[in-house]
Order: structure tokens, then sequence, then C-alpha cells
């Protein structure tokens, strides 16, 4: 408890005068959250003794996958190069200097699938166009906040009501509302992981599922009373 000085004391540090009569009220809203989008990772190795040949295999094979994905409704906006590695592969002859034996090449894509629909046929038609590693599949909601603001707004309206009741049980009534803020639990993206699809034939697809979330948000509000 503070004293006459203390609270004199505070009022000066802060320049904010609080009422003498006040309750706080707290409450939670929850709401179920899917995702809506899908961001795939996916790459073509591509090994040989000729670099340009390399290339060009490589090239040619992810031109075709990338046509793939676009045929599926992926949007240019939506697929970029995250990628790009062509070195040496090395041989160690005994009692002799190493030498190049040959090149590999990695080409990776990230695409973001908004159309959830499609990502269980995207996955399983890439190995069959010559995709040997799908690094992983995760799933996220585009605008997280927009789907927390529904869990905002039940927590809210159930701290007001909270508010009256409590406030009508004793027989005083609320003024208006001095602060209050709130606390979330986060969101975190849904995972698929699939490590490698070397060998896998175009006509097998994984059944995928995005599953779902609850998230909650905690508000106090504090309510000057009279």
């Amino acid at each position: 408890m503070f004293g006459l000085v203390g609270m004199i004391a505070i009022v000066k540090s802060t320049g904010a005068i609080y009422p003498s009569r006040t309750i706080t009220v707290s409450a939670d809203g929850e709401t179920e959250i899917r995702p809506d989008l899908a961001t795939l990772t996916f790459s073509v190795v591509s090994r040989g003794s000729d670099a340009e040949a390399v290339q060009k295999e490589n090239t040619a094979k992810m031109n075709e996958a990338v046509d793939f994905v676009k045929s599926q409704g992926v949007e240019l906006k939506d697929d970029k190069t995250s990628n790009y590695n062509l070195y040496p592969t090395y041989r160690y002859p005994r009692d002799e200097e190493m030498q190049i034996a040959g090149y590999e090449l990695r080409q990776s894509v990230t695409v973001k699938i908004r159309d959830l629909e499609k990502a269980q046929t995207i996955v399983g038609g890439l190995p069959a166009l010559g995709v040997n590693e799908i690094g992983s599949l995760s799933y996220s909601v585009d605008d997280p906040e927009a789907q927390r603001n529904l869990a905002r707004e039940e927590a809210f309206t159930k701290a007001h009501a909270k508010a009256i009741s409590m406030a009508a049980q004793n027989g005083v009534r609320l003024v208006k509302v001095v602060t209050f803020y709130e606390a979330d639990d986060g969101y975190s993206p849904y995972y698929y992981e699939k490590s490698s699809v070397m060998g896998m034939g175009g006509d097998i697809a994984p059944s995928l599922e995005p599953g779902s979330e609850k998230v909650s948000v905690s508000v106090s509000v504090t309510y000057e009373i009279r």
C-alpha cells in the first residue's frame, strides 16, 4: 500500500491521475486457425563429367517442373529460385594429386501454394519431371493477425460482460475503461516434412493434411467504477 506521499510521487512521475475506485477483469478468447498457405521447396540435382552438359540437363528439368507448378495455379510472384550451386566433384588417386571427377549442380525453387487442394498433386507430380529432392512442405496462415482479431474480439466481449456482472453484484456501475492490455499465445506454422523423394514415381501422391490450431488471446481491462 502506498501512503499519501507515495501516491503524490506516482502522480508526479507519470503525469497521470488514476481513479481511486476501479475493478480489473480478465478474459480469454479463442479461435481455430486453419492454414491457407503452403510453402514448398524442391530441387533438381544433376551430375556429370561436363559442366555445360550438367547445366543444360538441370535447367531443362527445372523449367519443366516450374511449368508444371504454374499449370496448377501457382502465380509467378509466388515462385522464386532459392538456391543455384554448381561445383566440381573430386577423385583422389593413390600417390597423385586430386583430380576433378565431374560436376554437380543443385538448383532449388521455393513456391507458395495458395490453393491447398493442389499441394498434394504438385508434390506427387514433381518426381516424374526430374525433381529428386523435396526439402520441406510447410503450412501457415497468410494473415494470422486477421485470424487473431476474432479471438481478441471475443476476449474483450467476455471481459466487458464480466465487468458488468461484477459491478451489478456489488452495487456499482462502470464509468469508463482506464487501461487494458492483451497477451496471445502466438502462432506457429504447420510442418509436413519430406526429406527426399528420390525414386518416387509421379503417380504416387502422399496424403497431406494441413490440420488446424486453436489460438487464444487473453485480455485484462481496468474500469473506473462509481
